[in-house]
């Protein structure tokens, strides 16, 4: 019997398939949204490949950027979306920004399959799939 009264196949089904923790709706909205732009995706292959994190000016350099305001715009993106995290760090009497994928950014990118080496390449070379 799977009538209104027992809530039919679907209640049945939920029970023998518990719900699994997902991660928040927003962060997801968000990474996919930063993840939209090939220099953001080129940002984030390039900080997988760096656990410790690079300078601002480091990731104009190998990204081969000229233009650093549109770095700014990008980084500020993938730095909203929770995927990239940003400390000041002081080195030799010097300040400089350095940004590092989050841990959520890991995560997303390990369930994504973005943090395979061969999903990372197609990151720096600003295209997917």
């Amino acid at each position: 019997m799977s009538g209104a009264g027992n809530g039919g196949p679907m209640a049945q089904a939920r029970g023998r398939h518990p719900a699994v923790a997902t991660p928040d709706v927003d962060l997801t909205v968000g990474a996919i949204e930063a993840s939209a732009h090939p220099l953001r995706r080129g940002i984030l292959g390039l900080l997988a490949e760096e656990p410790g994190g690079l300078a601002y000016g480091e990731i104009a350099r190998r990204l081969g950027l000229r233009d650093r305001s549109a770095l700014a715009h990008h980084l500020k993106v993938v730095v909203g979306s929770a995927l990239v995290g940003n400390e000041l760090e002081r080195q030799d009497g010097v300040i400089r920004s350095v940004y590092f994928l989050s841990e959520w950014g890991r995560e997303w990118m390990g369930r994504t399959g973005l943090g395979k080496p061969a999903a990372r390449k197609r990151l720096l070379e600003g295209r997917l799939g």
